[in-house]
């Protein structure tokens, strides 16, 4: 820490406005010494800024946008159950400045609003973001983007735009490796992402978002550079990049289902859309230079020797229906998941249920943990 004497003080006394090289948010504070917000305005450019232990599983509420106005990097990676970020359905929650560099890991933004119902959990003006390991949810538009946009190991969920793009409008650079976009509303059109300028999109998710009249990407002259492998609901404005006839490529007639998990905690510091047991995101990646080596939860990718599309890595098999065979089922779970998986069973769906056969006994053949 650098500070200085005030020479009005009668004796030595350190001022307010001193600046740190790195600076540990020790309450939840809105501002004032201490807060998130006190730390942002108060270190140098390159600065790492963490979260006291004491914080783990809280929230932030805002009363006006946090201004990063310089290269900063904001970390909760050491936060066991993460913590919040939220604009408390008041305020936007991020904006980046033009000309800047901001790495936010580990964090969850929510509540975010802005009167022009864009980038109510970030904005982007012109600057560099690399968001990795967060989730986005319950914003009025999850992220608008004029600059250079990174996500990676990310989840943009149940957040809703104004006309277009829900989870994020894209007007500059924009590189999604690992995302899960999904539950995303816009009224228009982009219930997931509106793209007028450049998109790269690898091993993502983008599905179940809603729109009057384009789903889950609408591009509109923009340019969209797909690698890997890539699971879209709905290839409306994207025909060209995402043939319909894929298995992993749904189209406006015949949606494809991804077959996700409500937002929940999965393990790691956020929440998380994990493949449920017959999801196609299972095992369906392909592998690039740019895989990373976790998942958004911290687990090692891949599990059963191919990694999974989108941002969770499923290391347990969820069975979600008491249903005897069909997707879902522990009998096709049983079938389908690779030897040495654990299966485990919906809380939320079968706690206390019965599972009734229809007169065949399962048959386990391989290695299995139930």
């Amino acid at each position: 820490a650098q500070g200085f004497l005030n020479p009005q003080q009668g004796e030595a006394g350190w001022l307010d406005e001193v600046t740190f090289s790195s600076s540990i948010v020790s309450n939840t504070n809105d501002d004032g010494i201490g807060s998130l917000r006190h730390a942002i305005a108060n270190t140098v450019g390159g600065s790492t800024i963490t979260f006291d232990p004491a914080l783990d599983g809280q929230t932030i509420n805002l009363t006006s946008q946090l201004d990063i106005d310089r290269n900063l990097t904001i970390d909760a990676s050491g936060l066991p159950s993460g913590i919040t970020i939220s604009g408390n359905g008041a305020t936007r929650v991020f904006r980046v400045f033009g000309g800047v560099t901001a790495w936010l890991n580990s964090l969850t933004i929510s509540g975010g609003h802005d009167a022009s119902l864009a980038g109510g959990g970030l904005q982007n003006f012109g600057g560099t973001a690399i968001i990795e390991n967060s989730t986005f949810t319950g914003n009025t538009q999850a992220i608008e983007n004029q600059g250079t946009l990174t996500l990676r190991n990310s989840t943009l969920s149940d957040n809703t735009g104004g006309e277009y793009g829900g989870g994020l409008e894209n007007s500059g650079i924009a590189t999604l490796v690992n995302v899960t976009v999904a539950n995303n509303r816009a009224v228009i059109r982009g219930g997931g992402i509106h793209n007028t300028n450049i998109l790269n999109i690898e091993n993502s998710i983008v599905a179940v978002n809603l729109a009057n009249i384009v789903t889950d990407i609408a591009n509109i002259n923009g340019t969209i550079n797909a690698s890997g492998a890539n699971l879209i609901g709905s290839n409306s404005t994207v025909e060209d990049v995402f043939d319909g006839t894929s298995p992993l490529v749904g189209t406006p007639s015949g949606w494809l289902d991804p077959l996700l998990a409500p937002l929940r905690y999965n393990g790691g510091p956020t929440r998380t859309l994990q493949p449920l047991a017959g999801s196609p995101a299972i095992n369906s990646a392909i592998a690039t230079g740019n895989t990373p080596a976790s998942d958004q939860r911290g687990m090692s990718r891949p599990v059963g020797g191919v990694s999974d599309l989108g941002a969770v890595e499923v290391d347990k098999v969820v069975v979600w229906t008491t249903a005897d065979s069909g997707v879902g089922s522990l009998r096709q779970t049983i079938t389908e998941v690779p030897a040495g998986s654990t299966i485990t069973f919906d809380p939320a769906l079968l706690d206390g249920q019965t599972i009734s056969l229809g007169g065949m006994q399962l048959l386990i053949d391989k290695d299995l943990s139930i």
